[in-house]
């Protein structure tokens, strides 16, 4: 069916001091209506006049005046730069942790966990798995997730995410969560989304003080360092600076899905490829990455003895929560 959009005559109340609106696509007279609707300052009443109907076609005939226009096409533009999809790369041969996105603990496989901590974060209006691999496919739809197939070839999780995120509108905000990151806070989530929306960097990234001083030494734990104002200087496997504060990088990104589509296609750089960290390429590029900083207790599931630590976690929250039920 067409979409029906409404002529300012049958539009009322129209409030310049809400700004954002939410399209809520209803049905009327067995058409499509999209309403742009604020909750109270656009309201709708009436059926639509014959002469706005094509009675052979059955299709709308579209009558809008310039104001309606401007306004409809204003406020889809605000709709798509406002949309954050959450995409959580997934595949199943991992050379430390085979098989590790569908390993179970506490009757939930990983991916499920990180699943669930990113959907309470209040920005976030979908959340799509991309795999190669039809295991995964299978565990995320047995939980009700959302799933798609990506091809088998892809040398990084942002190549899979730009595969899966190529049909979206380039304003469309992308959240790359790690699939191996079940802790994850959802207020970051929140904080990176708010931060991409300035548009002041092509990508937005997090990171946190390290609680823990041996983790510094750790290369599974990457670190950051940034300027004055906040973006990111590098990213290494080493500890940096070498002496005084280093701070711990959060496995999440928030960028457009237009340079998603850029990202992926940028020549591989000599630094990315010294110290196997993906976003280097877009700091050798000359793009830049804004860094928030957070108060966070995440860390990624990169060996056996992050998946062990992770398990002690899990089984010492189920306890006390049904301690406390009982």
């Amino acid at each position: 069916m067409a979409p029906l959009y409404l002529p300012v005559e049958f539009l009322a109340t129209f409030d310049a001091r809400h700004p954002e609106f939410f399209y809520t696509l209803l049905e009327h007279e067995g058409f499509q209506v999209f309403w742009p609707n604020s909750g109270q300052a656009w309201t709708y009443s009436g059926r639509p006049p014959e002469k706005l109907l094509d009675r052979h076609s059955r299709n709308v005939v579209v009558y809008l005046n310039v104001l309606c226009d401007s306004l409809i096409k204003r406020d889809a533009a605000l709709m798509n730069s406002q949309t954050a999809i959450a995409m959580i790369p997934a595949r199943y041969h991992s050379t430390r942790l085979p098989g590790k996105p569908i390993i179970e603990i506490q009757g939930k496989a990983l991916i499920e966990h990180v699943y669930r901590r990113v959907e309470q974060a209040r920005l976030i209006d979908r959340i799509i798995v991309a795999t190669d691999d039809t295991r995964i496919v299978e565990v995320v739809e047995r939980f009700g997730g959302h799933v798609v197939m990506t091809r088998s070839d892809h040398q990084s999780g942002t190549d899979r995410l730009a595969e899966a995120a190529k049909e979206l509108h380039p304003d469309v905000l992308i959240v790359n969560v790690q699939g191996d990151e079940p802790l994850i806070e959802p207020s970051v989530i929140d904080r990176a989304i708010t931060a991409a929306r300035i548009r002041d960097a092509e990508m937005v990234s997090a990171m946190t003080r390290f609680s823990n001083s041996t983790d510094v030494q750790d290369p599974n734990r990457v670190k950051v360092v940034t300027d004055r104002n906040g973006f990111a200087l590098y990213f290494s496997r080493s500890r940096i600076p070498s002496n005084g504060t280093c701070f711990l990088h959060l496995g999440l990104y928030v960028y457009r899905a237009g340079f998603l589509s850029t990202f992926s296609k940028l020549e591989r750089t000599p630094l990315e490829t010294a110290e196997r960290l993906e976003q280097l390429r877009v700091l050798e590029h000359g793009f830049r990455i804004r860094i928030i900083e957070v108060d966070s207790d995440s860390w990624g599931i990169d060996t056996a003895a992050d998946l062990e630590k992770f398990k002690e976690l899990t089984t010492k929250s189920t306890e006390a929560r049904m301690s406390g039920e009982g």
